[in-house]
């Protein structure tokens, strides 16, 4: 029982800094896109090519430079992928780490997503759950949608999490 908590403490402990070292290292970088300006317009914008692919270079970047792997290689027991989203409405790149991991000790899995600004750092959003041996229901451990300058909300599933974060992933998804 000890060695269990033990272990999924260091994964769960593994994720956060895996999410703060995300946080930090996208907030490290200052490039931005093209006449970004920072307003919050609900007019809807057509999207570049040109800040489309910035965004897409921009989470590439980031997701890489904390050494994820582009081929979906396992890191330190975790596997991570992303997705860019350029959300021309807000005028804003947003990123979506994704990380699943397996405790084969005792056959969890945990799985976390986290929606950031790609180039301010900001992180907009955070799911993670873990499903142990046998069941098929995961257990949400944290989800929460924290937009700048706006109360915190909190979620419990899956779905509520997807809806909170649509409007902000809402186009351009690349998958990598």
């Amino acid at each position: 029982m000890t060695g269990e908590r033990i272990v999924g403490g260091s994964i769960i402990g593994t994720l956060i800094i895996a999410v703060s070292i995300l946080g930090w290292r996208v907030a490290s970088d200052n490039r931005t896109i093209p006449a970004q300006t920072g307003e919050n317009t609900d007019q809807p914008r057509r999207a570049d090519v040109t800040s489309q692919r910035m965004c897409a270079d921009q989470a590439e970047h980031v997701f890489t430079s904390e050494g994820w792997r582009l081929d979906g290689g396992v890191v330190n027991g975790i596997i991570a992928t992303y997705t860019n989203h350029y959300n021309a409405r807000l005028n804003r790149c947003f990123m979506m780490l994704a990380t699943t991991s397996v405790n084969s000790a005792d056959k969890s899995i945990s799985k976390s997503f986290t929606v950031a600004d790609a180039f301010e750092g900001t992180v907009y959003g955070t799911y993670y759950d873990m499903t142990s041996q046998g069941d098929y229901i995961p257990h949400v451990m944290q989800c929460n949608l924290s937009v700048p300058n706006r109360p915190e909300i909190t979620c419990h599933s899956t779905t509520e999490w997807q809806s909170l974060v649509a409007p902000y992933i809402e186009t351009g998804a690349i998958t990598q």
